[in-house]
């Protein structure tokens, strides 16, 4: 693949990329726009080719360009010197909104789901406590697959927010690190926990590391909630609403905001259902 230097006035890169490829101006702050050329070559693997002009033109004097691989890659650089976290998660939409990237796998239910409610299950918190899920029941659950190496780790953020909003109204978010993705959570779980409570404030339940991809070893967890919603993660950051009820209620992929407008109205209507007695 040719570098950023081959992007030039505004025309898409030639060389090692081949269509199909889209062109696309994303604003990401007051002074400053992006044009970014999203390649699909195939699953799981998006390249991102993005041009910055801090002055909100173009001229090739006052731009800056880089290139970064998807979330695909466990390279992909969130901390880049070249490139602020707010250009990453908009180009990160980008690649979510053309591609469907993240916005989770359609799966044949198992033949044989265990349990029949999410608060029938047991597993494991990240400081190696027995947890059993039945200790929420009556309360609307949000499950996540998250990951500390990921360009949608930000996300830990949201998920902490919506948490503090509302828990005391009946919501429970629980994490699963999961390194099905990239490997992009390969840490220990003390590792884990350090990392989420010291850069991003953690403090909703966190449980330790589970397989997410259906076969051999998956979690019996994500066994249940991928027979009730037809879907599986395919990528980190998926999210399941799961009702009062302890049924999955709906699934939104990694693209989709903690703190947007789609994924609390979801929450919201899960809250407003009267408990089953």
């Amino acid at each position: 693949m040719r570098g950023p230097s081959h992007l030039h006035r505004g025309s898409p890169p030639s060389g090692g990329i081949h269509p199909p490829l889209r062109l696309l101006r994303v604003p990401v702050g007051a002074r400053m726009n992006c044009l970014v050329w999203v390649h699909f070559r195939r699953f799981n693997e998006a390249w991102v080719i993005a041009s910055c002009d801090f002055r909100s033109r173009f001229p090739p004097e006052s731009r800056t360009c880089t290139t970064f691989r998807s979330p695909a890659s466990p390279r992909f650089p969130h901390e880049s010197n070249h490139m602020s976290k707010k250009m990453i998660a908009s180009a990160l939409g980008v690649v979510s909104l053309v591609t469907g990237f993240g916005a989770g796998q359609a799966v044949a239910p198992p033949a044989a789901a265990k349990g029949t409610s999410l608060y029938s299950f047991k597993t494991t918190a990240l400081d190696g406590t027995a947890v059993d899920l039945a200790s929420y029941k009556g309360k609307v659950v949000l499950v996540v697959n998250v990951a500390s190496r990921c360009g949608y780790t930000p996300q830990y953020a949201e998920l902490e927010t919506v948490w503090k909003e509302f828990k005391d109204k009946g919501l429970v978010v629980i994490g699963f690190p999961c390194n099905d993705f990239g490997g992009q959570e390969p840490g220990t779980s003390t590792e884990i926990r350090d990392f989420c409570s010291k850069t991003y404030g953690v403090t909703f339940p966190m449980m330790s590391k589970v397989q997410t991809k259906a076969g051999e070893g998956q979690s019996e967890i994500y066994a249940f909630l991928s027979a009730g919603t037809g879907k599986l993660p395919s990528w980190n950051f998926g999210k399941y609403v799961v009702g009062k009820d302890g049924k999955p209620v709906a699934f939104y992929g990694s693209g989709v905001k903690p703190t947007g407008e789609e994924l609390r109205k979801a929450i919201e209507q899960a809250l407003a259902v009267k408990p089953v007695s």
